[in-house]
This record gives structure tokens, sequence and C-alpha cells, in this order.
């Protein structure tokens, strides 16, 4: 019943983010970007932040690293949202390992102005960084959630490699550009929480769903062998007393 009521929660967060998200989606048109070991990134990962969600993060995890180890050098950074995965890269990369941001979704709602605040962060301790990757498992129902990676490149790389500063009439100054791209960054990652957010929340209410099935088929196997033991015990039972009063009344007629 909570399980079932948090994924609700996290459902509605999910709709208003891919709402807000798909609203920045089309404001310019990018370049792929391949992976490029020799400049500064950032590599952020969304994870659970308690159990019975273990099956999700070894996915992404599978998923990920490949990624990661092909951008990986020296100036690289790990972000992790979500305890769970904290432990697998602090010991892989623990050079780089930086940040843990936890307990995001401790209340019912999940709000912008967290992912702001995470963003606000991110900017913060690395204002050099050249690129930015997104790791995160996408929610599509209750029993499918697709394990994506998203980038997304600094300030001047997207003004060089994308139609970003020619879209709009006129020419805007930079710092507008500079604001609406850090919208846009907090917009990813807020919806980027959510996602993972309904992820682990149906991954969760799954596990739950499944270890209450199969604590029900145990119950019910046990009562079954619980009724044949006891039904063989009293006809064991019967047989003796049956036995015993043939044997007197036998032994009265001799």
């Amino acid at each position: 019943m909570v399980a079932s009521s948090k994924l609700r929660g996290a459902q509605e967060s999910l709709k208003a983010s891919r709402a807000f998200k798909d609203t920045m989606e089309n404001t310019w048109e990018l370049e792929t970007l391949p992976p490029n070991p020799t400049i500064k990134n950032v590599a952020t990962t969304f994870c659970a932040d308690r159990g019975l969600a273990g099956g999700l993060l070894n996915v992404l995890l599978r998923v990920s690293k490949p990624i990661i180890k092909a951008n990986h050098n020296s100036n690289s950074k790990y972000i992790v949202v979500g305890q769970k995965g904290a432990g697998t890269f602090g010991r892989e990369y623990r050079d780089g390992f930086d940040v843990v941001f936890n307990d995001l979704f401790r209340q019912k709602r999940y709000s912008f102005k967290q992912a702001t605040c995470i963003a606000q962060e991110i900017l913060k301790n690395y204002p050099e960084a050249q690129r930015y990757d997104f790791y995160s498992q996408l929610f599509v129902n209750t029993s499918v959630n697709v394990p994506t990676h998203f980038t997304y490149p600094d300030l001047e790389t997207l003004m060089s490699k994308s139609d970003f500063s020619t879209r709009f009439h006129g020419t805007a100054p930079l710092p507008a550009y500079k604001n609406f791209w850090e919208l846009k960054l907090a917009a990813i990652i807020f919806n980027l929480s959510c996602e993972s957010f309904a992820a682990e929340s149906a991954a969760r209410m799954n596990a739950m769903s499944n270890a209450t099935t199969s604590a029900e088929d145990m119950i019910s196997r046990l009562s079954l062998l619980y009724n044949r033991t006891r039904q063989s015990k009293i006809t064991g039972e019967l047989i003796e007393i049956i036995s015993g009063a043939a044997s007197i009344l036998e032994s009265e007629e001799n």
C-alpha cells in the first residue's frame, strides 16, 4: 500500500518533469558528442537511496561503466544521486569520486527547487567542466525501465556546435545564454531524478509484491504439509484406538 502510494506520487512528479523537459528539448539542435577522455568531465549517476532495488542499480552500472571508462581521465569527477551507488563508485573511482546526494525523496513530492540546488552545487564545485554526463533509468511502466546516458556540454561547446545562438531573433547578451543553459541543466537533473525515483519505486513495489506472493505460496505449502501431518497423526491414533478396542472385544469373547 505504501509502495503503490509512493509510486503514484513519483509518477505525478515525473509527468511534470517530462512536460518541463520536453518544452526545453527543442530549443536547439546539438551534434552528437563522441567520448572524449581529454576534457574535464563530470559524470552524475542517479541511483536508488534504499534497498529492494538492487537489480535496477546493477543494470544501470552495466550500461554506464563502459561509457564512463571511455571518458575517464585524471580530471574526471563522479557524483552519485542516491546512496546505493556510492559504494561502487567509491571503490572504482576513488580519486575522482566526490559528492553523494541522498534522501532527496524522503518527502512524497520531489521539487524543482531540489534539482536547482544540485545544479548549483555542481556548477560551484566544477566551474571548469567541459562536459556533463548523466546516467539514469528511464521509467516506462511498472515492469519496464530503460537505462540511458545523456550528455550535456558546457556553454562554449554548445554555442559552437549547435544553432543555439542563431535560433532566436536578434543577438542576446552572453549572460542570457548562460542563464538559459543553467536552467536547462537544472531541468535535466529534475527530469532524470524523477525518472530514477519512479523506476526505483516501481522496482521496490514489484519486489514487495513478489515477496508477498512468495510468502503466500510458502504459507500455502506449509499449511498443506501441516494438515497432511496432522491428518496422518490423527489417522494413526484412530487406528491404534480401533485396534485396541478390537483386541479388547476379542479377548472378552474368548
